[in-house]
């Protein structure tokens, strides 16, 4: 079992239009980050190829990726 806290500030900013990769990859340069730490979904990673495609470009600045993100259940009452 993972146990953490993750806490999402305002969302300052989309890209689209673009491909995920490159997008990522550019914005991490305009703001100096060295290092990425990807959190994607299961499906995501399984049926298609964009989280390979973004840890290639990323290279040696892919912390690390935690996958899948699963659905949250809901509890029935």
């Amino acid at each position: 079992m993972h146990q953490g806290r993750v806490v999402f500030g305002a969302i300052e900013e989309v890209v689209f239009g673009h491909p995920a990769a490159g997008a990522i990859v550019a914005q991490m340069d305009r703001l100096g980050t060295r290092r990425a730490f990807l959190m994607v979904s299961g499906t995501l990673n399984r049926q298609t190829d964009e989280i390979a495609k973004i840890r290639q470009a990323l290279g040696e600045r892919c912390a690390g990726l935690l996958k899948p993100c699963r659905r949250i259940r809901r509890v029935r009452r």
